[in-house]
């Protein structure tokens, strides 16, 4: 009996351990990985460990400790996509990884630059308004300078256009 390909996703508490079990307890071959996750040969078939915080909680304040990095930077509470929408909408300017709410951005025609490290923006990019754009790539974080740039890019088309009638 022959099994099809499959892929199966665990999260994890602790990469670095879990990258060690799959690989040196289970011998399972290395395949692509990021920051936040691995993807290892199970066999033929696709099994991925990815980071992910032991609750909400941990996430909530994971989220605060990078955002008190940042001049003027919003970690809301656990939201609704209706409320996430409405959080949206009042914002002067979105800049995300490639997720549903840089879409959603982008929908709500706000000025949205699209940060890529992990995927390819040909493939899931921010496409279909002149207030958006991608930067970065697969395997290829984009410079501080690049992210700067596309937001001066966005910002200037997103000024209203004016015509002397």
């Amino acid at each position: 009996m022959s099994l099809s390909p499959f892929h199966l996703a665990i999260p994890v508490h602790d990469l670095p351990a879990a990258r060690r079990f799959y690989g040196e307890v289970f011998g399972l071959d290395e395949g692509r990985s990021d920051t936040k996750w691995v993807d290892f040969n199970f066999y033929g078939h696709q099994l991925v460990i990815h980071e992910h915080a032991k609750t909400a909680d941990q996430e909530h304040a994971r989220s605060n400790r990078i955002a008190a990095l940042l001049k003027r930077a919003t970690v809301p509470p656990r939201l609704s996509l209706s409320e996430a929408a409405g959080l949206l909408r009042q914002a002067r300017a979105v800049f995300g990884v490639d997720t549903g709410l840089t879409h959603l951005a982008v929908a709500l025609s706000k000025p949205t630059v699209g940060i890529y490290c992990a995927t390819d923006p040909a493939a899931t990019g921010l496409y279909g308004s002149a207030r958006a754009t991608n930067v970065g790539g697969k395997d290829r974080p984009p410079p501080l300078a690049a992210v700067i740039s596309a937001w001066h890019h966005v910002q200037r088309d997103a000024q209203p256009v004016h015509s002397s009638a």
